[in-house]
């Protein structure tokens, strides 16, 4: 919190102080996040080989979605160096099936978005294939 007892003592002029108040926005609203707030979704559809997952826009963001989808890697590689399965581009929520995978498996999956120059993700949710 700003102090302006301590900034009067200073010896700074009322005149800055104004200032420094008329750049406040004051009674605006809120224009919300830069970048859309993506959450992973619970993990369904195991299988040997496949599982079913996806993501949910939890604020849209003022920036543009160019690229979502699913990163998952094993346990033991950092997910976000892992596989990427892309569900294509905008903020519309999405649900992907991964196959390929090795039975008896842990892994560990987020979903992610890309645009206005980052990479956002969701939560990570870890899940094992069947035998």
């Amino acid at each position: 919190m700003f102090n302006f007892r301590l900034f009067l003592q200073s010896g700074v002029r009322a005149s800055a102080i104004a200032l420094l108040l008329s750049s406040c926005s004051i009674g605006e609203e809120d224009p919300g996040p830069i970048f859309p707030v993506l959450s992973t979704t619970d993990v369904s559809n195991i299988t040997r080989n496949s599982v079913t997952i996806g993501g949910t826009f939890l604020e849209e963001g003022q920036t543009d979605v160019i690229d979502k989808g699913i990163v998952w890697a094993p346990i033991g590689t950092p997910v976000h160096e892992g596989t990427m399965e892309s569900a294509g581009a905008g903020k519309e929520d999405f649900t992907v099936t991964i196959i390929g995978l090795e039975p008896s498996t842990t892994y560990r999956a987020r979903a992610y978005r890309s645009g206005g120059g980052t990479t956002g993700f969701g939560d990570i949710r870890e899940f094992t294939t069947l035998e």
